[in-house]
């Protein structure tokens, strides 16, 4: 029984497309397009079996915009950091109502507004109904830029109020966590949606391809990633081939030995031998030599089998490793675009949150080491964060099982055979020119850190440290301190959107940190308004060209960075040096002058008092004063004060030059820059005495530990306390 009787809206059209099965083919036999009724408008239908209700709310673009839409045609409508103010309902996808779009629309202009680096776009088809949807945040660009060198691209998330697919692009930070690089929804599985997502993602990031991208096993995506990424690798995760299996060979798991042969065909094979042997015998075993799912999976094989992609780096993603969904958002009939976005931001929250508190540790905590007397181990805990320093330390302890044989060596080149406790053999050359290790393992090439056999054959060779370019800075704790490398490569040619690019990085990691400990923001607060009172001082004498005031360099220095355990000469301390000896020269100029007016001496006089005064320093003959009295026509009394309080500064700077020598020394001590020395002492200037909270901040923005700092203020209080005495007793003098 119907609970109501719809109205009668059949005329009895014979329009039709008639079609029958020959010999295992559909085959079209009769078409009919004769219709009894007029058609409806194409802008007025929302979708089949749906009435068509005039009072419902539709927008409608402008004739100027329908007509630019049909022009762009599939390529879509893009907007560049501005929110795109056409929302119309999509003739494809039901469930999207144009109210959805244009709340999602309205949302992003807002979050624009409070951050106008802010970047979303809308692509629209060629009747200007909209498809699909992509945004970032100002932060994801910045951590693009540090970390985008491996690219995920997750499109397993639907939403399914809208049939949509939901489809988060994100990465790994230098403590390998996720981090979320922007989202987008899209309404269909084409190769043009999928062209377009990935090109008006490259136009967000500033055109900088990743070095390899992750996607799940789709053919459409390969053309895609072919067109617009042709410089990266692609690449199918496998966990992306775990999820499938479990779909495909659900029946097959509960076979007795199944998953373990599949999982080490698939990522704990050494050789192409063994792998093809390993497949060969999951075939056969278990009778899938016609399953169709993993026929198509063999064949692309090249993609996601790790002997065969080793020389790809994925940041250690292929290592066998589980890669849970970015979202664990509960879905529920109440979900729609608007809320979706918002719980995603909040998700990229509690995700940086984690990398912040994660950075609080690695600066605030030593590592644990477990051989004492181990240089490299030393070296690593200094540089690497937490999370990479243990795995290092993993590949650092199993040294001890390994077997090292050296089975060739010329004039340059030596060959080991290393073997591993269970018979796995790696052979590595080793370059006795540079101290370069290349290992067949190629761990060093697709991590970024080196394996168990190299560092067996760097002890061997009596090598104690991990050679510079086996740092990969990606993994350190100074991951995100300096310039990017994309941006160290185009300083030479650099532009206004280059410049303003740079700036942004160090601000933003300013106001990042800034937020950690409440001292930290009056830090950043007070810094900032002194750079930005400069800024305007320059402005208003008119130094556009920038040979006005330089700002203090002190957080925004690119030296502020994390010691890497390589000793490097720093380029800065000649400029350092020239500027103390302006500054000395200055002061004594002023000093000169203030002692000639207090004495009432001409300028000539000073300045034939200073002459004698360099020539017999620090002593000068009581006879040569009065000499100079007579000839002067001087009160020897007068002399004999101008060169007494001469003496007294002098002593004074021999005083400052031994607190710089000691301070170099101390800095030396504690391995603090020159740079960030000076920034603990203006703060120590500024205020004279310090608690914990305020110690942690400095330690903070300074990239250094809160020991550190605690032991330099110990030791600037002390010398504090040394020479006030001598500076009362200068002061008196000159009274005197």
């Amino acid at each position: 029984m119907t609970k109501y009787k719809r109205k009668e809206t059949r005329t009895g059209c014979n329009a039709k497309i008639h079609c029958t099965v020959e010999n295992g083919k559909w085959v079209i036999s009769q078409v009919s397009l004769e219709h009894n009724h007029p058609l409806e408008d194409r802008r007025r239908v929302i979708g089949s079996h749906t009435k068509t209700n005039s009072e419902a709310p539709l927008m409608i673009c402008t004739d100027n915009e329908a007509e630019m839409a049909k022009d762009v045609g599939n390529k879509g409508v893009q907007s560049s950091n501005m929110g795109c103010t056409v929302c119309v309902p999509d003739k494809r996808i039901n469930s999207l109502q144009p109210e959805a779009a244009q709340c999602l629309l309205n949302y992003f202009r807002r979050l624009q507004v409070e951050d106008l680096s802010f970047f979303y776009a809308v692509q629209l088809d060629s009747n200007g109904y909209t498809t699909n949807f992509l945004w970032r945040d100002g932060r994801s660009k910045v951590d693009y830029d540090y970390f985008g060198d491996v690219l995920i691209l997750d499109k397993t998330f639907r939403i399914e109020e809208h049939t949509i697919i939901c489809a988060p692009l994100w990465g790994l930070n230098h403590h390998r966590q996720q981090v979320l690089f922007g989202c987008a929804f899209l309404l269909n599985e084409s190769t043009d949606s999928f062209v377009w997502l990935l090109e008006t993602f490259m136009e967000a990031m500033d055109r900088h391809q990743p070095k390899t991208i992750f996607t799940d096993e789709n053919e459409l995506m390969v053309d895609a990633v072919k067109a617009v990424l042709p410089d990266a690798e692609h690449r199918i995760g496998i966990w992306y081939i775990r999820q499938n299996a479990l779909k495909q060979l659900s029946a097959l798991y509960m076979q007795p030995g199944f998953e373990i042969l599949f999982n080490k065909c698939i990522s704990d094979c050494q050789t192409e031998e063994e792998f093809e042997s390993r497949w060969e015998s999951l075939l056969e075993r278990f009778d899938l030599s016609e399953n169709p799912w993993l026929s198509s999976l063999y064949k692309s094989r090249e993609r996601w089998a790790c002997v065969l992609i080793k020389k790809t780096f994925c940041a250690g993603l292929q290592h066998g490793e589980n890669i849970k969904s970015v979202f664990q958002i509960p879905k529920n009939e109440n979900t729609g675009l608007l809320e979706f976005a918002q719980q995603y931001l909040e998700v990229v929250k509690r995700r940086r949150l984690e990398e912040l508190d994660e950075d609080f540790h690695c600066n605030g905590t030593a590592q644990v080491t477990i051989l004492t007397s181990s240089a490299v181990e030393r070296q690593a805990a200094d540089i690497y964060t937490r999370t990479l320093f243990k795995t290092f330390q993993e590949e650092l302890r199993k040294c001890l099982s390994v077997t090292i044989e050296e089975t060739a060596s010329n004039e340059t080149i030596t060959t080991y055979k290393l073997t591993e406790e269970g018979h796995k053999e790696s052979v590595v050359e080793f370059n006795c020119l540079d101290s370069g290790v290349a290992c067949s393992c190629k761990k060093f090439e697709s991590f970024g850190i080196l394996c168990v056999h190299a560092l067996k054959v760097l002890n061997a060779r009596n090598i104690f440290h991990i050679p510079h370019k086996y740092v990969l800075k990606r993994w350190t704790k100074s991951a995100k301190c300096g310039v990017p490398y994309e941006y160290e490569q185009e300083m030479a040619d650099e532009t206004k959107q280059q410049t303003v690019n740079l700036l942004t990085h160090k601000t933003l990691n300013v106001f990042t940190k800034s937020v950690a400990i409440e001292d930290s923001k009056k830090i950043a607060g007070d810094y900032l308004g002194k750079i930005l009172e400069q800024i305007e001082d320059d402005m208003s004498r008119g130094s556009s060209n920038g040979l006005g005031k330089q700002p203090e360099s002190s957080l925004f220095s690119p030296s502020l960075q994390v010691d890497s355990g390589i000793t490097t000469k720093d380029d800065g301390d000649r400029g350092i040096r020239d500027s103390e000896v302006d500054t000395a020269k200055t002061s004594d100029y002023e000093e000169n002058q203030l002692i000639r007016r207090k004495l009432g001496l001409s300028k000539k006089q000073s300045h034939t008092l200073q002459e004698i005064f360099k020539i017999h320093n620090p002593f000068t003959p009581s006879t040569l004063r009065l000499a100079l009295a007579g000839q002067l026509k001087l009160d020897p009394v007068t002399v004999d004060d101008w060169f007494r309080m001469k003496r007294e500064r002098t002593k004074l700077k021999q005083a400052e030059a031994s607190d710089d020598e000691e301070n170099g020394l101390t800095r030396k001590e504690l391995r603090i820059s020159k740079i960030k020395s000076d920034f603990l002492e203006k703060r120590f200037q500024e205020h004279n005495t310090f608690n914990l909270k305020q110690n942690l901040a400095l330690a903070w923005l300074s990239c250094l530990s809160p020991r550190q700092v605690e032991l330099w203020f110990q030791y600037r209080t002390e010398r504090i306390k040394l020479k006030k005495t001598e500076l009362d007793r200068y002061k008196k003098n000159c009274k005197n």
